[in-house]
């Protein structure tokens, strides 16, 4: 396959897209409820992983390209909830010291 530049970067982008949209929804579904977060998360890799064997099948810079966004956004979202998880921990600790006065 010929190194094709915008067709490189249009899949960059919509791998970007999907990344970041299907982890904003993991991140909401894992603070409300963890075994549910954890199969979405497992569904997620699946697909990630699918998409990396499809992009490195296409050419080993559009494998390495995606690869580089996975890790970044799995990055991102692993502090995205540790934040939104420390947030909801304070949460519930002030209305446990408010319900207790």
């Amino acid at each position: 396959m010929e190194f094709n530049f915008w067709m490189h970067i249009t899949v960059f982008i919509a791998q970007l897209i999907g990344s970041l949209l299907a982890i904003a929804v993991f991140s909401s579904i894992f603070v409300e409820n963890r075994k549910r977060g954890y199969l979405y998360l497992a569904c997620i890799c699946g697909g990630m992983v699918y998409g990396l064997i499809l992009g490195f099948s296409g050419s080993t810079v559009l494998g390495i390209g995606m690869l580089i966004i996975d890790v970044s956004v799995l990055i991102v979202a692993y502090f995205d909830t540790k934040k939104k998880l420390n947030e909801l921990m304070d949460n519930q600790l002030e209305e446990g010291e408010n319900f207790s006065r």
